[in-house]
């Protein structure tokens, strides 16, 4: 039996769409997976970080057979070093660390200063019942209660810190208490 197929325009439209998608799926492809630049400098780092930092053995065993794969296969090195990079960040000492922005001595100090009060209102938090029951967190918490006063603390803590680096960088505050309590609004 013979069978005889009319090709008709849309289905060749619809062929050429795929074919044009491939190609495109296939480029992309070819960027994402590209050599990277500085794939030899990126060894040299981890290898020396395997020899002095504190990775286990396990992960340092893991990391150099990456690295060999992504020396055999440079197309792969942006991915294998995106992964080299994940199991490294376990580690505290790590070179790919980003500490982020680290406020002054003389800033850091005044910070520290007021970050230690709010250790005495995380006593009196746990200390009465009340104040457990009814300082909620924020609507968007993923928590109906505090755990306890530190837990509670820290959350005021960590905004401290992020309002605190955010003055500086703004330049409202130099790092001096003088200059920070002329931040509070309606003061001169």
């Amino acid at each position: 039996m013979v069978v005889n197929f009319v090709l008709h325009p849309h289905i060749l439209i619809r062929k050429r769409e795929v074919v044009q998608r491939v190609k495109q799926t296939e480029r992309l492809e070819v960027m994402k997976m590209s050599e990277m630049d500085n794939w030899n400098d990126f060894t040299t780092t981890v290898v020396e970080y395997c020899k002095t930092g504190s990775i286990d053995e396990v992960d340092a065993s893991y990391v150099k057979r990456m690295m060999e794969k992504g020396t055999g296969s440079p197309t792969r090195q942006s991915r294998i070093s995106s992964a080299i990079r994940e199991t490294l960040r376990d580690y505290e000492d790590n070179p790919f660390v980003s500490r982020g922005f680290q406020l002054p001595t003389d800033a850091q100090a005044v910070l520290d200063t007021a970050l230690e009060a709010m250790s005495g209102l995380a006593e009196a938090f746990d200390s009465n019942p009340a104040i457990v029951a009814l300082v909620l967190p924020h609507g968007k918490a993923n928590y109906s209660h505090f755990t306890d006063g530190a837990h509670w603390a820290s959350t005021i803590t960590d905004k401290m810190t992020v309002n605190a680096v955010a003055l500086f960088k703004s330049g409202d505050w130099d790092g001096s208490v003088k200059s920070l309590t002329s931040t509070i609004g309606g003061q001169s």
